[in-house]
């Protein structure tokens, strides 16, 4: 089994960020390898710029959210403050799964990505959450 260019742009933003926030390089191996596939991906029309932009954009944002999180579990905890960012965190990864499900649109490979929680499986137990797009 393949990673979708999807899973493999969004991983490629996560590291980059990892880089770039921590100004640590043992992420590099990864992000070198990865930024390989990138290219390779463009040059085949499976990856657009704009759509790595994008991404990136939101997980700098998720990135943010979740260091204000650990910043105030780390502390005299406010559940009330934790709570607020944990759903504006959760709010931006169902952004961040739109951006995911609209490449793997354009572009028919991998599988839609579509965010399950517990209250709505709950509610409705046989709804499918990943569907398989057919290859171009």
């Amino acid at each position: 089994m393949e990673i979708s260019p999807s899973d493999i742009a969004d991983r490629y933003t996560i590291v980059r960020l990892k880089i770039e926030m921590t100004k640590n390089n043992m992420f590099r191996k990864e992000y070198d390898a990865l930024e390989k596939e990138i290219k390779s991906l463009k040059k085949r029309g499976l990856l657009k710029s704009a759509w790595i932009s994008e991404l990136y954009s939101i997980n700098s944002k998720i990135w943010v959210l979740e260091g204000q999180i650990g910043d105030l579990a780390s502390k005299k905890p406010n559940f009330r403050k934790i709570g607020t960012l944990a759903m504006e965190a959760r709010k931006l990864n169902s952004k961040r799964t739109d951006i995911k499900c609209k490449i793997s649109k354009a572009i028919r490979q991998g599988f839609l990505d579509e965010k399950m929680f517990y209250a709505i499986h709950k509610k409705h137990p046989s709804k499918h959450y990943a569907r398989a797009l057919p290859s171009p």
